[in-house]
């Protein structure tokens, strides 16, 4: 379905004439009937997927940067080691 959209917002952008903006029209239709019998096919439904896909989009992220704070502990660990192994010595 992505592909027909493409050319169709390719009509309007490109200000093609109506030869090619016809092919491109025929070209869709025929891109989503196809897309439409495969998705019946595996049981895959398109509508579903890509609203479930903007609603995580829509979902506030979070600022927490755990990887950050795991290097700098592990960091500080390896520093602490470093210390005790040089005393020990």
């Amino acid at each position: 379905m992505d592909y027909a959209r493409l050319l169709e917002l390719v009509n309007d952008e490109w200000g093609l004439d109506s030869y090619r903006r016809a092919v491109n029209e025929v070209t869709a239709d025929k891109l989503r009937s196809i897309a439409r019998k495969y998705q019946e096919a595996i049981g895959y439904d398109y509508e579903a997927t890509l609203a479930k896909c903007e609603a995580k989009q829509k979902k506030q992220r979070k600022d927490d940067d755990v990887g950050g704070d795991a290097l700098e502990l592990a960091f500080k660990k390896n520093q602490r080691n470093a210390a005790k192994k040089k005393k020990e010595k």
